[in-house]
């Protein structure tokens, strides 16, 4: 998924959350997120600044780059490479001989939350299932970019370098595509709430 996405995501979650814009079938939500707004919100940026001030800790999460960029929420290199102590690359090629990707695309979410796919017009059920079928093709790649692993290259394992090499130039690939492809649906008429929809449904 683009890092567009949940940036978007989470600029519209901290709106919410400091205006009290809470839909009014949820009014328990709504009191609650009022009363605790000022805590809350403290908190949260409170812990992103404590993220930003420490050197040790990547910034930025990029699933095509080196494995060192999967670790954005641990705090220490130590515990980065206590992880990568653990790479086992017999026990991971079994995992990937069972192709996971394969179950994770089929279990995916499959019907619509915000919209209703007989109401929505051409363009945008053309795009849903253009997206889908972007997925299906790229399934693999999307399961990399949903799976943090850290590939410990100072084995000298032949495998374990192909790894790395290979989930590099397909996370890129995929990531470089998918958004040519969002942007050019959005290009041609796709309102973008519909992007705010769980990956993958179909309708």
């Amino acid at each position: 998924v683009p890092s567009w996405c949940y940036k978007e995501a989470e600029s519209k979650l901290t709106k919410d959350l400091t205006s009290g814009e809470v839909p009014i079938r949820w009014p328990n939500l709504r009191k609650d997120i009022q009363d605790d707004t000022v805590e809350i919100m403290a908190a949260l940026y409170d812990s992103v600044t404590e993220e930003e001030d420490d050197e040790g800790r990547d910034a930025t999460f990029s699933p095509g780059d080196d494995s060192q960029n999967y670790a954005s929420n641990l705090a220490k290199d130590e515990d980065v490479q206590a992880l990568r102590e653990r790479w086992d690359p017999v026990a991971f090629k079994e995992l990937m001989d069972t192709k996971p990707w394969d179950v994770m695309f089929e279990d995916r979410s499959k019907f619509l939350i915000l919209h209703v796919r007989d109401k929505l017009k051409d363009v945008a059920r053309e795009s849903l299932d253009a997206i889908v079928a972007f997925m299906s093709v790229h399934r693999r790649a999307f399961w990399w970019f949903g799976h943090w692993v850290f590939i410990d290259l100072e084995t000298d394992d032949p495998y374990s370098e192909e790894l790395h090499r290979e989930r590099k130039a397909e996370c890129d690939k995929a990531k470089k595509e998918y958004k040519k492809l969002l942007d050019d649906r959005v290009d041609a008429g796709l309102e973008e709430t519909i992007l705010d929809e769980p990956d993958g449904v179909t309708g």
